[in-house]
Order: structure tokens, then sequence, then C-alpha cells
């Protein structure tokens, strides 16, 4: 029998062993592109929304393993890779991804997301928003009491995501220039405390994921 593993098998061994414990180096110009146009090309994502997702996920309260979000990042859809080599550049680009973000914010370094630009070369950050928040829909349950807590006061930890998302449903008055930049420096420094929060429980789940595997 055949060693070989799938891309998604060789995604959770990666995702079960988590990141390392020196910060991971951030994927590279050329699997930035390949990743960004593959996502434009093939899936409801850009590489705005995709960031969003992955932060999502690895902040959660409970592990999201691989077989539940690669789904939604192609949208559901059985993706067929060109060549091996392709499947393997794009599956490794997002790995790579998760262990870079994950490793800044577990040694609580700042982790500034990936935004980008509209027709008139202005940035809102609702792509981020939305892919943060389709995240969480994933363990809707478990932070159910976070996104409440947020939607109460808006020194919440999601509250900037939140408002974001709000604005570009037209919820809420467009917000100003200044604003939204202290939004994002909020959402920057949220980040390692969310994941610091919810750390011991997901580590018990990625452990139980573990024994099942």
């Amino acid at each position: 029998m055949s060693d070989t593993k799938t891309p998604e098998q060789n995604a959770l061994d990666a995702f079960l062993n988590g990141p390392e414990e020196t910060p991971a180096e951030a994927i590279s110009n050329a699997d930035f592109d390949a990743l960004d146009n593959f996502l434009l090309a093939n899936t409801q994502m850009d590489i705005e929304i995709f960031d969003g997702f992955i932060c999502a996920l690895i902040v959660s309260p409970s592990v999201v393993p691989p077989g539940e979000y690669l789904p939604v990042i192609f949208g559901n859809n059985e993706v067929t890779f060109k060549t091996q080599e392709e499947a393997d550049q794009i599956m490794n680009a997002i790995t790579k991804h998760w262990e870079h973000v994950e490793s800044k914010l577990k040694q609580k370094e700042d982790y500034y997301p990936i935004l980008c630009s509209d027709n008139q070369l202005k940035v809102n950050a609702w792509g981020w928003a939305y892919g943060f928040l389709l995240g969480t829909s994933l363990r809707r349950e478990e932070w159910h009491p976070t996104i409440y807590a947020s939607q109460m006061s808006e020194d919440g930890l999601l509250s900037p995501i939140l408002q974001l998302h709000w604005e570009a449903n037209g919820q809420m008055e467009p917000i100003y220039a200044e604003k939204r930049e202290e939004m994002m420096k909020a959402i920057v420094a949220n980040l390692p405390i969310l994941y610091e929060q919810f750390a011991e429980v997901r580590e018990l789940s990625r452990a139980s994921l573990q024994q099942l595997n």
C-alpha cells in the first residue's frame, strides 16, 4: 500500500501538529499570487475574505479541522486542480499561511490582516470582516457569548468586526477614515487576546481530534 498522502491529509497532519514554536515564515510572493489567483478563479473568496476566514478559525473557541473548512473555502464544490504541482502549491500555501498567522498570535505578536482596495483604491475591510464572521459560523454556538457581548458594547473583542460588517450591509452609518483606522488597530490588538482566551479549550479539542486520528 502506498504511503503517499493527499493534500487534504497533509493539511490535517499539519493542522493537528500545530504551528512551530518559532514564528513560521509568511508564504512566498509566488505562492501568495498563486493562491490569490486560484481563489478568484475557482471559489467565491478573494484573498482578503480568505484571510479573515482563516483568522477566525485560528482563534476559534474550538478546533475546526480541514475537513470542515476546506469545503467552505472551495465553495462546497469539488475543486479540480490542473496538476499535482498546483494542488501541492495551493494546499501548502493554505497550510503555511495558517501556520504563519497562528505562530504570531501564539507568541502575542501583531498580525496585520490582508486587505484589498476597492475600485476607488480605498480600503474598507468589508471582505475581511465577512470572512471572519463566516469562520465563526462554523462554531456558532461556541462563538455566541463573544458575539453577543460585542453586539452590546463597542469595547467587545469582535465589536469592530461586527461594525465593519454592518456598514457593508447598510445597517449603520458610513465609518469615517480615522475611525476605520482605529478599528483596524483594535482588530490587530484583539486577535492575540482572542487566541489566548480560548487556548485551553481549543487545545483540548485538538487533543480529542488527534485521538480520533
